[in-house]
């Protein structure tokens, strides 16, 4: 797209106006503006995410303009620019997508169009199947996907929510960001990000901590991380990465909904005027959520030729969720109410994830007419615990 912009007219007049009896007349040439640019195509929309690579099944590493699929990103300088700490913060930037608030933001559901997302099945990091329901911090990721919609042909039958395929963060040459944060009241978090590579081997270490109340007093708002990968470059074709982490994320002693007492439709009282959620005493300071999740995972990537390319490995997961809730009642309309433990509302209080996947690509021309070529096996095993049952397994 070109755009041409003249203003020699109107200079020309003010001129003449401004300098009647100038011996000499200053003409100003023509200036033509061309908006196109390295960034920008012919249609003048921005290609700068469009040539994006997406973390897609065996479609791995095409474009995102070349995908059949609506994919959108978000990177790690977007995600810094807008201090996301939590998936919860950053899926409100992707337009299509959302989260089922079932048991908490912390621990519901992604969705996308609509559709929710099951357990393990609509969410993968680097590749591997991981759970969905439980805290994701952000800060150990380089970028997250979003790919709406169905996606079996890629991954097999699924919830029709899309895939979320979380990237992490790979060792890059010597680095240390340091960073504080504050969340709200006496809530305060610093973080430190490490890296190197040298010829062998390469990490990258990230680490976080934050403690205290957030809105509500007599609250407690914890978050630890621990995350570390190890790259080893045993040729100039074959690499071995693998990634270890460990987040805790608790969060106690927020209010949460009240109910007013009636019958045959009809309430035994008139709603109670609304109190600030900074109060105490809104909630019982050990109800909430206490999560951990530990991860370890190893990747081999190998490209003995320009036009082959494999890859392939196996994550092991575990995240326990530790779910107290209460149920709260109002007694009259001044605002008084009891207040009676209900568990964690049948919450799983545990998930055991096996997930691998191995796949090989290639490039290939018959007859002048050039072929990309993709094939993929992946699968995962989890076992759900709670207090009441005996483990469930599901094989997919």
């Amino acid at each position: 797209m070109k755009i041409k912009i003249s203003v020699a007219a109107c200079a020309v007049l003010a001129l003449f106006a401004v300098q009647a009896n100038a011996a000499e007349t200053v003409k100003l040439q023509g200036v033509e503006v061309n908006s196109v640019g390295d960034n920008i195509s012919e249609s003048g929309i921005s290609e700068g995410i469009l040539n994006k690579g997406a973390a897609s099944g065996p479609l791995a590493g095409k474009k995102v303009l070349d995908m059949p699929y609506q994919v959108n990103t978000m990177s790690i300088e977007a995600m810094n620019h807008q201090g996301v700490a939590g998936f919860e913060d950053t899926v409100k930037y992707f337009p299509s997508a959302q989260i089922q608030t079932r048991g908490g933001i912390e621990v519901g559901r992604p969705q996308t169009r609509g559709f929710q997302g099951s357990v393990v099945g609509n969410v993968l990091w680097d590749g591997f199947y991981s759970v969905s329901t439980t805290a994701i911090p952000m800060y150990m990721f380089e970028g997250l996907q979003i790919q709406n919609g169905l996606a079996g042909s890629l991954y097999g039958g699924q919830d029709p929510a899309g895939i979320f395929n979380y990237t992490r963060k790979r060792p890059i040459p010597f680095s240390n960001t340091f960073w504080a944060d504050y969340t709200s009241r006496s809530n305060f978090g610093i973080g430190w990000d490490t890296s190197d590579r040298f010829q062998y081997v390469g990490y990258r270490g990230v680490f976080y901590k934050s403690d205290g109340a957030k809105q509500a007093k007599n609250s407690d708002y914890e978050r630890n991380l621990a995350s570390l990968g190890l790259d080893f470059y045993l040729t100039e074709n074959f690499t071995i990465e693998t990634n270890f982490s460990y987040y805790k994320h608790k969060m106690l002693g927020i209010p949460s909904g009240f109910s007013v007492p009636g019958r045959n439709g009809a309430l035994n009282f008139a709603v109670p005027d609304a109190a600030k959620n900074t109060k105490a005493g809104l909630e019982q300071e050990w109800a909430g959520s206490n999560l951990k999740t530990t991860t370890a995972s190893v990747k081999f990537k190998y490209a003995p030729t320009e036009s082959w390319y494999f890859e392939g490995g196996y994550q092991w997961q575990k995240a326990i969720r530790d779910m107290y809730g209460t149920s709260k009642t109002f007694t009259n309309q001044n605002g008084d109410f009891s207040v009676a433990a209900s568990g964690g509302n049948g919450a799983v209080s545990r998930f055991d994830v096996q997930s691998w996947f191995a796949k090989a690509t290639t490039e290939f021309e018959t007859f002048g007419v050039e072929h990309n070529f993709g094939v993929q096996a992946n699968g995962y095993i989890y076992g759900r615990y709670t207090a009441q049952k005996s483990p469930a397994e599901e094989q997919i």
